[in-house]
């Protein structure tokens, strides 16, 4: 598991900062391959698009100052932050260095789960090109 803090920024406004609790979950994707099948041909084909799609994932944890900002949380995120997007995530280990990667054009996807309290959980996959 990574060590340090996360914080992830889409579209230039802050999604999830280092005071919750974001962890990486796995990372998948490559470049895109069309898979061309040719009548009575003895194998497939394959033609390297020269583009990439990797899909990154994370869950946060978020604990909200009173009920009604969870539920509010519940409701909201997803039609707030999903959709199509610059996404910036940034990371900072635990001897205070930092790394930040950008992801230009960004599929973005949100699950949150029932508020447990003033607690949230939500997962975020975003899925984009080669992040710089």
């Amino acid at each position: 598991m990574a060590r340090g803090t996360w914080s992830i920024t889409i579209g230039g406004s802050a999604f999830g900062s280092t005071s919750d609790i974001i962890t990486p979950d796995d990372v998948a994707g490559g470049p895109q391959i069309q898979t061309v099948l040719g009548y009575g041909a003895a194998a497939p084909v394959f033609i390297n698009q020269g583009n990439w799609a990797i899909t990154r994932a994370f869950t946060m944890t978020r604990e909200h100052s009173t009920d009604t900002d969870a539920h509010n949380w519940f409701q909201t995120a997803i039609a707030t932050w999903a959709g199509v997007a610059t996404v910036v995530l940034s990371h900072t280990d635990y001897e205070s260095v930092a790394s930040s990667w950008t992801i230009a054009g960004a599929k973005i996807e949100i699950q949150v789960a029932q508020p447990i309290g003033l607690t949230t959980i939500t997962k975020i996959k975003i899925t984009g090109g080669a992040a710089s």
